[in-house]
């Protein structure tokens, strides 16, 4: 089995694994090719596919998976067209686009090959194509058991995996997809092909199998009532000519009861199917629309194949150990988090919300699975015969790795591990700063409003008055930060997946201090002079050591910050910030009811006086050891501090992360050719950029 990579997001379940959503979705109408010029070549055959209509598909071991539309981005030049997705298989190329909440390709049969010359002849001699969309998933959002979501404007429920945004690669001629509703009509002749395509495919839809038979006179009547059902668009200017449609004869509407009875048999013919079961629908359905059963006979039959597709009882698809627990890779999953419950920072609670508890309860009997075990089960999944002989050899070890499901479930156990290390570590930036998103690593420009837009009273006659606007900017900009780690042959011999989960682990801690260090470099640099006199936002004195009156001085510093006219801005301090050995002190002036005095640069020189404290409770105090930490920034001090406001109402800085993912990812890497291993890699994407100065004071204390 060909290994495929895919980067997996931060907010999907690992065991998601595919390079590339491959799935049944829609029907193709082929155009026969036009005669040229005398002394010109042909031109190519055409065709038209519908590549995906909206809803949600059945993505094989994956589960159920929904494409937003909203989100799917369109090339804007011709993507090919393949056929079985075998990138050697060249069928032809096409203009992609979405329209009516569908997925549309209207292109060229331009291949030269076998595949090509095989879609057009079996096309032309009736056979079904059906159209497959390949898309690349870029943000995938989970849809948990018992919620829903709204996607394409239906609403769709859980347990469902959306592609919020994903890029258009292509599409296949295939002879059977995930949605079997579909049939392919191809043009027989020169007249056909003379047609309007839309027309054909009226035709074909009213039950004209072959258009090019009709005469003339047929051709020219059953146009104008497409043309009054179906109008084409005309300028403003031509006036819209409406011609009353064809009377419907009696065989028209036995013709719409056979649609109706067409369309009742194809909508209960789809569903989640495996690939055999899919195979024995097709069958059913075609069987069923050719000989004439109704939708009462098909349901029937689909459901023999429903109860014939249970697995017998007693007999597993695979056993681990003595545990007597069948496996698949989800139950895999929860009985490693079970058994590195520590490790993935999940109690029994956390462990029943995200399996379920007839899951974890089944997990209870894998508590003590080994790595050697994990790696055989997953092989059987994926029906990878793993050597019978030489458990942890070299040849074991590459079929092992050769598997889909492995990397999946390791990485998802490796992610949970990473994350909550990474929520672990106490973040100051993420509480004074505002948190943003970027759509791409670029330089992204950030613009703060100023001006007079204070509200005028209204003159007797009703003008409002314009509010004046300038413009002040200031730039941010992404950049990946990240490690690798590896799942080596000297992990599986030892047979130790504890020792592999500490390296994400300690990522995740690198991650969030990856963060600590980016913000505090940055206000500890003070570029531009940040905090200054120019901006009103310094108290630059040996009286500001922290303490009742200082805190006063700082307040009014912020409450007085006006804006380019001189108005106010009116913001209030939210957050004190302190490095930590003045945190005790912040604490006593947030919950004391007496004033706090402090000696003037002293940080251990409080006490409590009998007057009443009137910052009690106004300025939540969070520390910081960069603030202090001399190795970390030559301008760290223990005795400075600052006050920020509320990011949510003015942000002085902002912390911005690439596709709004917060938090960081984990993703299957190949390794070099000559080492036996499964390489990972941590990383996220983040910048940093100071915005507003009137939103931040600084105590210089010197």
């Amino acid at each position: 089995m060909k290994k495929r990579h895919r980067p997996i997001l931060a907010s999907e379940p690992a065991e998601l694994r595919s390079f590339r959503f491959v799935t049944g979705a829609g029907s193709v109408e082929l155009v026969a090719a036009e005669a040229g010029p005398e002394g010109q070549p042909a031109k190519l055959p055409r065709f038209k596919m519908n590549v995906y209509n909206g809803g949600p598909m059945s993505v094989g071991y994956y589960g159920r998976v929904i494409i937003d539309l909203a989100g799917l981005q369109i090339p804007d030049r011709a993507v090919p067209v393949h056929r079985d997705h075998d990138m050697g298989k060249i069928v032809g190329h096409g203009e992609a686009r979405i329209e009516g909440g569908r997925v549309w390709i209207d292109g060229e049969i331009s291949g030269t090959g076998e595949a090509a010359r095989e879609v057009v002849g079996n096309g032309k001699n009736g056979f079904p194509w059906q159209a497959s969309i390949e898309a690349n998933p870029l943000r995938l959002e989970e849809i948990k058991a018992g919620a829903s979501a709204n996607v394409n404007g239906r609403p769709v429920s859980g347990p469902i995996m959306v592609m919020r945004r994903g890029e258009l690669k292509g599409a296949s001629f295939v002879s059977l997809g995930a949605d079997g509703s579909t049939r392919v009509q191809v043009a027989a002749s020169q007249k056909e092909s003379a047609m309007d395509p839309k027309f054909v495919t009226w035709l074909l839809a009213k039950g004209f199998d072959k258009p090019e038979a009709l005469s003339e006179a047929q051709v020219a009547s059953l146009k104008a009532s497409f043309d009054a059902e179906v109008p084409t668009p005309k300028t403003p200017e031509a006036p819209v000519a409406v011609v009353p449609p064809v009377q419907a004869a009696d065989p028209a509407e036995l013709l719409k009861a056979e649609r109706v009875r067409v369309a009742d048999i194809e909508a209960a013919c789809v569903g989640e199917w495996s690939a055999e079961d899919g195979k024995k629908v097709a069958a059913i359905r075609a069987s069923a629309i050719r000989s004439g059963s109704t939708v009462e006979q098909v349901n029937g039959e689909l459901l023999k194949v429903l109860r014939a597709s249970r697995p017998a009882a007693g007999v597993p698809a695979f056993i681990v150990g003595n545990s007597g627990a069948s496996v698949d890779a989800r139950l895999l999953v929860a009985a490693l988090c079970m058994a590195n419950r520590t490790t993935v920072g999940m109690d029994d609670k956390a462990l029943v919300a995200e399996f379920g508890e007839q899951t974890v309860t089944a997990a209870h009997k894998l508590s003590r699975v080994r790595l050697t075990e994990v790696i055989e089960a997953a092989a059987a999944i994926d029906g990878v015969q793993l050597p019978r002989f030489g458990r942890g050899g070299n040849e074991w070890i590459r079929a092992a790795f050769s598997t889909l499901s492995l990397p999946g479930i390791l990485s998802n156990v490796a992610n949970k591990s990473l994350l909550s290390a990474y929520n672990a570590v106490p973040s100051a930036a993420r509480q004074v700063c505002k948190i943003g998103q970027l759509a791409d690593f670029k330089t992204h420009t950030r613009y703060r409003l100023t001006g007079n837009m204070t509200f005028e009273k209204i003159a007797g006659d009703g003008e409002l008055k314009h509010g004046t606007v300038g413009e002040q900017s200031f730039t941010i900009k992404g950049d990946t930060y990240g490690k690798y780690f590896a799942l080596t042959r000297q992990d599986i011999k030892n047979d130790d997946l504890g020792a592999f989960l500490e390296i994400p682990r300690m990522i995740g801690r690198g991650a969030a201090i990856s963060i600590e260090e980016l913000f505090f470099t940055l206000l500890l640099a003070n570029a531009n002079s940040f905090f200054g006199s120019g901006n009103a936002n310094i108290y630059a004195n040996a009286a500001a050591g922290l303490g009742d009156s200082a805190l006063s001085v700082m307040v009014a510093l912020m409450r007085n910050q006006t804006d380019p006219q001189g108005k106010p801005v009116n913001v209030s301090p939210s957050i004190l910030v302190v490095p930590p050995a003045l945190r005790d002190l912040a604490d006593r002036l947030f919950v004391s009811r007496n004033v706090v005095v402090a000696g003037l640069a002293s940080t251990s020189a409080a006490s409590l006086t009998g007057g009443d404290n009137i910052h009690a409770g106004k300025y939540r105090p969070v520390d910081s050891p960069y603030l202090s930490n001399a190795t970390f920034h030559a301008n760290a001090s223990a005795v400075d501090w600052y006050l920020f406001a509320n990011p949510a109402d003015l942000a002085a800085f902002e912390l911005a992360f690439v596709d709004g993912v917060e938090t960081p990812t984990i993703e299957e890497v190949g390794v070099a050719p000559d080492t036996l291993g499964m390489g990972f890699r941590g990383y996220h994407d983040v910048g940093v950029a100071a915005l507003d100065p009137r939103a931040a004071v600084k105590a210089d204390v010197g």
